[in-house]
């Protein structure tokens, strides 16, 4: 309900179950948001092994998918992408999962993405959870060829957040990121938002604050 209430047009998902034909989270997902969009969302999941089966990371879309691909980090970790091409730019659209015990696993790790998603056309957008807070080497590492929007709203004054939370924290920190390529053309941040969705008892869906972020695509 809130992902329809959004109307976004791209989606991350991390630690995301596909366990079976019968009981395949992303396609659960994909198939409640038709049934109350009308539209059709095409998604594509990786298994954070590579395994047919189990917990991975995907991205899913509104818009008709060009092409496909994923890649396995070291220490268990994968990353999903599907390509768009959306007023005649080409998107390629990342979606992964970082380790969550070591910084300098994470390093390697954040090499090895930016490595592999170099091979794919720009524009490049990546999401998902680094593990690694601002001021980190891997977060550091991530600056050296990606803009964090978070960061680059936040300097235009449009980053919004909730009361209580004035850094835009995703968990007890901010390890949830939209990074765009530097090398991107004709692609801007507009916004990002950081939201709390918690209820009446304080319980979330996630134990993560879900971010989104606003691009223009000219």
């Amino acid at each position: 309900a809130f992902i329809v209430q959004q109307r976004p047009d791209v989606i991350s998902f991390n630690e995301i179950n596909n366990n079976s034909s019968t009981n395949n989270h992303p396609q659960i997902i994909a198939d409640k948001l038709k049934a109350q969009t009308g539209q059709n969302w095409t998604y594509h999941w990786i298994q954070k092994t590579g395994l047919a089966r189990g917990e991975g990371e995907a991205v899913m879309t509104r818009f008709p998918v060009d092409s496909v691909d994923d890649f396995l980090l070291s220490v268990s970790r994968s990353v999903a992408m599907l390509r768009v091409n959306l007023n005649g730019r080409n998107l390629s659209l990342f979606s992964t999962h970082l380790d969550h015990q070591s910084s300098t696993t994470r390093v390697t790790q954040v090499k090895q993405l930016v490595a592999w998603a170099a091979s794919q056309p720009e524009n490049r957008i990546i999401a998902g959870d680094l593990n690694g807070w601002p001021g980190t080497n891997e977060h550091k590492e991530m600056l050296k060829t990606y803009n964090d929007s978070w960061i680059v709203a936040k300097a235009a004054g449009t980053a919004v957040t909730f009361a209580g939370n004035p850094d835009g924290n995703s968990r007890d920190t901010r390890i949830d990121y939209i990074f765009q390529s530097k090398g991107t053309t004709g692609v801007s941040v507009v916004g990002a938002r950081v939201f709390d969705l918690r209820d009446a008892s304080g319980v979330r869906p996630s134990d993560h604050n879900p971010l989104i972020v606003t691009f223009r695509v000219d």
